[in-house]
């Protein structure tokens, strides 16, 4: 019960903000509340009658509507209407079973002691029966056509003419309440039982919602109506569903609610092959979410050396630090819908807040890389595993890395885990970052991405399984047979990049053309692509420029030269791109100083 427990303490926490229109986000609703699109705005005057209306745009905020437990979780053959704002097929007298429910419900609400004025100008409208006519005549409705579709608009109300309290029903604080108070009235005649989420005796509820996560509209978390399929009864242990687990009504909506509330302002940007994933502190503070890197810088200042990186990441956390107290807790949560009807709690985990902020920051300080003009970067999750498993593709006109669902569904939870675990990288997804880097030819535009997520996951596989550091700053004297390999491709590279014309500058050079053939038998590629270079390129160069470039290949050679021969034509490790990318990123800086450093050409 971790899971509603926490959920249900951030109700308690953020419950001013139930039922409050914020810009940009969705609302929290309140109890027996429910948040959805509107389709049709009706407006009303206080006695009644129709004054107008008007189709709702698909970009205005949703609604914070009234309902009832049988309402929220009601099937297309179920008669269960919304007590205020419904569908057409509800409010209009077309059908007469559904009509006379609405109407009835209504009027049981109005003439209680938690009645509104804005009910009283509602029912007698309804009552009428006269809303087909009334949208037909203002062209909201087209005669006889469409008529199945008209009948699943979702109509709002909004009442003129009641002084202060004149306006839409779906910011009416004072409506939320006595809606909230009459309900919980009406249930309150149901036996008591212990509610696993606050340990007290309650009127438990008899349905849960659905539609928590948007992507699955009928999907619960708690579900009970499977009796034949033996859902919560197993072996005979239990004989009714309060038996399994018994929830409070009040309680379970906060806790419901609050999950809603969360996964809508959360779930677009943790949302991965169909999964939500969140991350909350249940007093209502902001957390960073977990998939994503720690944000430390701004737009106007980039981070370029590894010391002030470390400084930032740490001044980043530090600040998470003061404002959360040492008894505080972080809660993550996945959901996946196992079925139409069954949402699935695929992850979660509690961590104590501090504990969680420096497990990220522990991630991000040995997961970084320079990731071109945005400076030292940690990848996201999400990065990670599209640099290592993705494929180019045609999206929304331009090229981007794309992996299928069910790989996400796989990948993401296990860096999730190993992040939040402080578990060694997975040693196969660091395998095909490095494999996909070592195919340049595969991109067209993403292969920046794809080398820069590579060199941060091998930074932060040897941090975690040699506990190495490897250094961020070019090390040509650095005794490894792959780095220095790594070297000489970036130098033949460059080399003859150096000469192309402007019309030649979209041809790939021989060293990216045979980068994977160099990367099985770098020897052997080797004097293949210096060949090349020393017959058809260095010709083309001024002469300090190819005696710099031919004094920086001897260097990589002579170190390469001590490693015995049979291991020169060995396949490279992964160290060859980090070498690979510096010497790149090193020959990048001040072109044209080294252009004219005078070194005598051989």
């Amino acid at each position: 019960m971790g899971l509603y427990q926490r959920a249900y303490e951030t109700f308690e926490t953020c419950s001013h903000l139930a039922g409050v229109e914020r810009k940009g986000q969705t609302t929290l609703a309140p109890v027996g509340h429910y948040i959805t699109n509107a389709d049709i705005e009706i407006t009303l005057h206080a006695d009644g009658t129709f004054a107008e209306a008007r189709k709702v745009g698909k970009k205005e905020p949703k609604i914070c509507i009234p309902v009832t437990e049988e309402s929220i979780g009601r099937s297309s053959s179920k008669i269960a209407p919304h007590p205020l704002c419904d569908y057409v097929e509800y409010i209009a007298p077309d059908n007469s079973k559904k009509y006379d429910a609405y109407l009835e419900q209504l009027k049981r609400w109005k003439d209680s002691e938690f009645g509104n004025p804005k009910l009283d100008a509602i029912y007698s409208y309804c009552a009428d029966g006269t809303i087909i006519s009334d949208l037909r005549n203002i062209g909201i409705i087209k005669e006889k056509k469409g008529e199945t579709e008209n009948l699943k608009k979702m109509v709002r109300w909004r009442v003129l003419g009641l002084g202060d309290a004149s306006g839409p029903v779906w910011t009416d604080q004072t409506l939320f309440k006595a809606y909230t108070d009459w309900y919980i009235s009406q249930i309150a005649d149901r036996p008591k039982a212990i509610c696993m989420i606050t340990g007290k005796e309650a009127v438990p509820t008899i349905m849960h919602a659905k539609s928590i996560v948007p992507f699955y509209p009928n999907a619960k978390i708690v579900s009970s109506n499977d009796r034949k399929g033996f859902t919560f009864r197993g072996r005979d242990r239990f004989h009714t569903v309060q038996q399994a687990c018994s929830m409070s009504y009040e309680a379970t909506q906060k806790a419901e609610n609050a999950l809603a509330w969360l996964v809508a302002n959360q779930g677009a940007a943790g949302s991965y092959g169909g999964r939500v994933y969140i991350c909350w502190n249940s007093k209502g503070k902001p957390v960073p979410n977990v998939t994503g890197p720690m944000e430390i810088a701004n737009d106007s200042a980039i981070v370029t050396e590894p010391s002030n990186y470390r400084q930032a990441l740490h001044r980043r956390i530090q600040g998470y630090h003061d404002r959360f107290l040492a008894t505080d807790f972080v809660s993550i949560a996945a959901f996946d819908a196992s079925s139409k009807g069954r949402l699935a709690v695929t992850y979660y985990n509690e961590l104590n807040a501090w504990d969680f902020f420096d497990r990220l920051e522990k991630w991000d300080e040995s997961c970084n890389w320079y990731n071109d003009r945005f400076g030292i970067q940690s990848p996201a999750i999400y990065t990670i595993i599209v640099a290592a498993y993705g494929n180019e593709r045609d999206q929304i006109g331009k090229k981007q890395l794309v992996v299928n669902d069910g790989l996400l569904k796989i990948q993401m939870p296990r860096l999730i885990k190993a992040r939040l675990g402080q578990l060694p990288f997975p040693a196969d997804i660091e395998r095909a970052a490095v494999l996909n880097a070592s195919d340049p030819l595969a991109y067209k535009e993403n292969y920046p991405t794809v080398l820069w997520v590579a060199c941060a996951v091998i930074r932060k596989y040897y941090f975690d399984h040699y506990k190495e550091e490897i250094a961020m700053e070019l090390d040509p004297a650095k005794n490894d047979r792959s780095y220095q390999f790594g070297r000489l491709l970036a130098i033949m590279e460059k080399a003859e990049q150096d000469t192309f014309t402007d019309t030649e500058k979209k041809h790939q050079p021989a060293a990216v053309r045979l980068h994977s053939a160099f990367v099985q038998r770098p020897m052997h590629t080797f004097q293949q692509i210096e060949e090349q270079i020393i017959q058809i390129y260095y010709p083309k160069l001024n002469p300090g420029k190819s005696g710099y470039y031919k004094k920086l290949t001897r260097e990589a050679v002579a170190i390469i030269a001590n490693f015995p021969d049979e291991e020169l034509d060995d396949p490279l490790d992964e160290l060859y791109l980090i070498g690979y990318f510096l010497q790149t990123n090193e020959l990048l800086k001040n072109p044209k100083e080294k252009q004219n450093e005078d070194i005598e050409a051989e």
